[in-house]
């Protein structure tokens, strides 16, 4: 993980999560729509990041890419669901053959997408797969992750409630969104306020970016953020991210995820608001930079002239 520009920190909290999370289900979306060419994707040239435009699937295709292979870096048991066609197939499984089953995947992601989006089947399936193991995941304190990835509504029944049964199992829901289309960005932001599901509705990382930096401008919001979202890590701080600036005790609880360290080793900004500055100056030097989607160039994960700027004297959010 350190070669794909993971701090430490974020790494501690990746691993936090398998034992959180020790099963996860992603229902990806290859219906005809996915063929839209507004999509964009990171590829490097000559040493440099840059966004191209490409297709939705083209998109999807590259970052299910990263998260089949951490999957099998992490012996993460992992359930991958096509909507049209291809069989699912397992990724992290002690007894499973990765190289095999991983093969089979990339070579699905790398065809091209076409068919509908019948969502409620294989939400369906889950639900199934996740009541056959409740109560195990109660009994330890733990729960699956399924992550719905779509640029549309279900074409097969209504999806509030194919989804209502999940209100009722340990799991935790992320919707990645292929589209910034308003219909379908109010279409499932509905299905989240009517279901009050333990439920995250995440945008691709540019759109994710401009709406964490409309709240929280300190903060660079780099690939490896969005990758743990989208992979079911839940960390409160993170999903609040994109809704609100975050007090004091959240700002220090972002720099411990993603430096790591002892959380106690972070200045409080009511009691030492240069010390923290300087530990935040200490961490970017070891930590270094990552690549910003907004600005297209490598900046501090974490900006302390606008950390002093919005948390001095004159912040006054509930701390």
């Amino acid at each position: 993980m350190n070669m794909q520009g993971f701090p430490v920190g974020l790494q501690n909290t990746f691993i936090a999560s398998l034992a959180k999370f020790p099963m996860r289900y992603f229902i990806l979306d290859d219906s005809g729509s996915m063929g839209a060419e507004d999509g964009q994707r990171i590829v490097t040239y000559n040493g440099k990041k840059t966004m191209i435009k490409c297709s939705r699937w083209k998109e999807l295709a590259e970052t299910i890419k990263f998260h089949v292979h951490l999957a099998q870096y992490a012996k993460a048991p992992t359930e991958f669901r096509f909507l049209n066609g291809a069989s699912s197939v397992s990724i992290g499984y002690p007894d499973g053959n990765d190289s095999e089953n991983s093969n089979l995947l990339l070579a699905v992601l790398d065809d091209m997408a076409g068919g509908g989006t019948p969502l409620c089947e294989h939400i369906r399936a889950v639900i199934q797969s996740i009541r056959l193991i409740a109560d195990e995941l109660r009994l330890n304190g733990q729960k699956a992750c399924l992550i719905i990835a779509t640029d549309g509504e279900s074409s097969d029944g209504d999806i509030a409630e194919v989804m209502r049964p999940l209100k009722d199992l340990p799991v935790w829901v992320v919707i990645r969104l292929c589209t910034n289309e308003d219909k379908i960005v109010s279409y499932w932001n509905s299905i989240d306020e009517e279901l009050e599901l333990n439920m995250d509705v995440i945008d691709d990382l540019c759109g994710e970016a401009q709406e964490v930096c409309g709240n929280n401008p300190w903060l660079t919001y780099g690939e490896p953020l969005q990758r743990l979202r989208e992979f079911g890590c839940q960390v409160k701080e993170l999903d609040q991210l994109d809704e609100a600036k975050l007090t004091k005790e959240q700002l220090l609880r972002v720099c411990h995820l993603i430096y790591g360290g002892n959380i106690e080793d972070y200045p409080h900004p009511d009691v030492n608001l240069p010390g923290l500055l300087e530990k935040i100056d200490r961490c970017n030097k070891i930590v270094g930079k990552v690549w910003d989607p907004l600005t297209k160039s490598e900046q501090f994960w974490i900006n302390r002239n606008k950390v002093q700027s919005m948390y001095g004297r004159k912040f006054c959010a509930i701390c």
